[in-house]
């Protein structure tokens, strides 16, 4: 961790107290966790952190980090993230991991609306930082956490079994938790997801734009909406298919912009001038390269109907090469 002891268990015991794994993993369950059971690409990030913990092979570094052959707390948990394919940007400690986790795949949720573990989800990454120091560990549900603690014999490799292991939760004065946007989001409800400059995140269940933005109080009207697709650059909005379901699925995702929102736009880093793939470019600056979130990316830089076409792509490319490429909101 970084700057605090925490009290933890034996890894073999702390495994088999701790509940909820996912079948085939070898680690015995005591107890289900279908209340607080992450979705299924959590669960790959999950079931890898808590194999590193049992695998004495690593343990816990600042310098030999990354699995060289350690893990420290933020990098166990951003290569948790990425393991399971989970857009966490550029982060690389926990002094960058709020803003760049936030900028992709995750919502922060202060701990003052956290409270107590009754509002914790399995997969929620807890985060503190103050000053040049922090620490973070994964909730698993059923108040145990997974985490890297600190270096106890000066040695690479785990001889203690407590360097990185599941324990029992505690409170590590949390500033908040970092949630994955599908699991915020779950429930009819919508979830409570709202980017900046955004309205909030619709339920799940509509397949209708117009009925979404009604079940959030929002005017449907083909006016404000052709005034909604501008601020998300759609353009020449008149109210086809495609561009409706570009609309709804950024609203069920929280990100739908406000007309006339101040929100400030974020960029991806350029990438090298040597790339002429996308898929390439975005691989090498650690985002995200799958169709689904391309077409995310092509839609926040005004690339409407997006299907991956050469010149839809080179144009993208042409964007990420210069700085210029718009992250999703």
């Amino acid at each position: 961790m970084e700057n605090k002891i925490i009290k933890t268990f034996k890894k073999a015991t702390a495994v088999i107290a701790c509940s909820a794994f996912i079948a085939g993993s070898g680690i015995i369950s005591s107890a289900p966790v279908s209340a607080n059971a992450a979705n299924a690409t959590m669960e790959r990030a999950i079931n890898w952190a808590i194999g590193i913990a049992n695998d004495n092979s690593h343990g816990y570094s600042q310098t030999n980090r990354n699995g060289n052959p350690d893990y420290d707390c933020s990098s166990l948990v951003i290569n948790a993230m990425k393991y399971a394919g989970i857009n966490v940007g550029n982060a690389t400690y926990t002094g960058n991991m709020k803003s760049e986790f936030t900028a992709h795949d995750f919502v922060w949720i202060p701990w003052s609306e956290i409270g107590s573990t009754a509002n914790l989800k399995r997969g929620d990454v807890l985060l503190r930082r103050s000053n040049s120091s922090g620490h973070t560990e994964l909730y698993l549900g059923n108040n145990k956490n997974v985490g890297a603690h600190s270096d106890y014999d000066g040695r690479g490799g785990d001889s203690s079994g407590r360097e990185i292991n599941v324990a029992s939760y505690y409170y590590g004065n949390w500033q908040g938790v970092l949630r994955y946007k599908p699991i915020a989001n779950e429930g009819g409800g919508g979830g409570g997801y709202v980017a900046p400059g955004c309205y909030p995140a619709c339920g799940q269940g509509y397949t209708s734009i117009v009925d979404a933005l009604n079940s959030i109080g929002v005017d449907s009207s083909y006016s404000n909406r052709s005034k909604i697709a501008a601020a998300n650059n759609i353009t020449n909005y008149s109210g086809t298919p495609a561009q409706n379901t570009t609309m709804l699925n950024l609203l069920k995702a929280g990100n739908l912009k406000k007309p006339g929102s101040t929100a400030a736009v974020q960029y991806f880093p350029r990438c090298g001038s040597q790339y002429n793939s996308i898929v390439d470019a975005l691989v090498s600056i650690g985002v995200d390269s799958s169709y689904s979130y391309r077409s995310k990316i092509a839609a926040a830089n005004g690339i409407s109907g997006y299907s991956g076409t050469p010149a839809q792509n080179t144009n993208m490319l042409n964007l990420l090469k210069a700085g210029n490429l718009k992250k999703p909101a």
